[in-house]
């Protein structure tokens, strides 16, 4: 296969940036960065590599780094992100958001790395929405988001414009738009041969028409940050200009001020650019615009869910006024997030997640469900492994060793993993058979 760069867009680069698009070309055969974004609730000690300056809890990493083999990634201590894409830890700290209850969504959300992000940056009283229209990608979303452990976020499966039958507003809606992929041509040579103008047209128009969906999400005086990871101005400044033009909406304060020409990204008319050659990174836009005035009002939601009234026993130290019965099942749920839950159900949306699980029923007794044992704020002392024996356990072996009878913890280097049940002389494991490690 040719992985030769498309001559238009060549061509196009060179019209776009003519001071940097020779740089930005060599780069793009060279070889991409990765970094992490750590988890600022399950703190490890393997904090390593160089700081991004653009977010505080990012780190560069050796790319060779097999993560599936090491087992804080499986717990949720840290995510393996593209660095520009973290650049949105810079733009939400505009917003103070350890102040006050904010209500978020990251419309286009999955795999889950700006989720994280987001979810860095959240004090208790706020909640996150994190959608995707995708439904398979949206199982990836749902495993990555329940390994992070938040009890303050939801899960959805929906097009923008069934989100907006729902009566939900949101104080800021974090975009992550599906184009035509130009920055990640570095990443990704495939990306190089599925490109054409006809496919950058086709995404802008898919843009325009999420963007004037979240519109219609934003809450009185709401937030849009936008980004892609391409370099097209038609994806880019055109979309935030047509907002812009309209009048409703205005440049997010203090955009302009950001350290990112520091770190080489370029300030375009309305965002910044980040590019191989120019930036430790792919190629990312990333702006954010505000709604002047108006926004849409919140329909009260209809109750749908009573309190838990069977057994406790995983869950008895919690605060019983928020352990709701979903399905059968006892979840912990707080009052916004419950709220945001019943507007979307109502509107039929399929809610993957929300709050945390705490146990299912089977048969007649309920289990413990895996999204407790992954809560940032469970404290169960749990049995510690070592390296090799915890990738047997999320290899999903079961294993002979005695351990005090009954459900039980297990955890690597002071992190969760999930749940074991010992019986005697032997334990059984009960890591989900679909996120098992098939790695040897």
């Amino acid at each position: 296969m040719d992985h030769s760069l498309p001559t238009d867009f060549v061509s196009r680069l060179e019209r776009q940036f003519p001071d940097h698009a020779a740089q930005i070309i060599e780069a793009m055969h060279g070889v991409p960065r990765t970094a992490i974004n750590y988890n600022t609730q399950k703190p490890t000690n393997q904090r390593i590599g160089k700081p991004l300056t653009w977010n505080p809890h990012g780190r560069f990493v050796d790319a060779e780094k097999q993560f599936a083999l090491d087992p804080l990634w499986h717990a949720g201590a840290y995510y393996v992100m593209e660095p520009g894409s973290q650049s949105l830890a810079s733009m939400l700290s505009l917003l103070s958001m350890e102040e006050g209850a904010w209500r978020v969504l990251d419309l286009c959300a999955a795999p889950g790395g700006k989720t994280t992000v987001i979810l860095n940056h959240l004090n208790d009283q706020s909640l996150l929405v994190s959608n995707e229209i995708h439904r398979q990608r949206s199982q990836i979303l749902l495993e990555n988001s329940i390994k992070w452990g938040r009890s303050n976020h939801l899960v959805s499966n929906a097009s923008p414009d069934d989100l907006t039958n729902s009566g939900a507003s949101f104080d800021l809606i974090v975009i992550d738009a599906p184009c035509g992929g130009e920055g990640m041509f570095r990443k990704d040579h495939n990306a190089r041969a599925e490109w054409s103008e006809d496919n950058v047209a086709m995404c802008a128009a898919r843009q325009e028409d999420i963007l004037d969906a979240a519109k219609q999400l934003l809450a009185p005086d709401g937030v849009i940050i936008y980004s892609t990871c391409t370099l097209a101005s038609a994806e880019n400044d055109n979309q935030l200009k047509r907002l812009l033009d309209s009048g409703e909406f205005e440049l997010l304060e203090g955009w302009d001020q950001l350290s990112f020409a520091e770190a080489g990204a370029l300030q375009t008319e309305c965002g910044w650019q980040f590019a191989p050659g120019l930036t430790e990174s792919e190629g990312l836009f990333i702006s954010a615009i505000q709604l002047k005035k108006g926004g849409k009002q919140e329909r009260p939601a209809k109750e749908r869910y009573q309190r838990w009234k069977g057994e406790n026993t995983w869950f008895d130290h919690l605060d019983s006024s928020h352990v709701f019965d979903v399905k059968g099942n006892p979840r912990f749920i707080e009052e916004d997030v419950l709220l945001t839950l019943e507007q979307l159900q109502g509107a039929k949306i399929p809610v993957l997640k929300a709050g945390i699980g705490l146990a299912r029923a089977k048969g007649k007794h309920l289990v413990p469900d895996h999204e407790l044992a992954m809560w940032s704020q469970q404290q169960k002392e749990a049995i510690e492994l070592d390296e090799t024996a915890a990738l047997d356990y999320l290899r999903a072996q079961s294993g002979r060793a005695a351990y005090p009878k009954g459900w039980q913890l297990v955890s690597f280097e002071g992190m969760n993993l999930g749940w074991m049940k010992s019986v005697g002389d032997r334990w059984n494991n009960h890591y989900p058979e679909k996120w098992k490690l098939r790695l040897r």
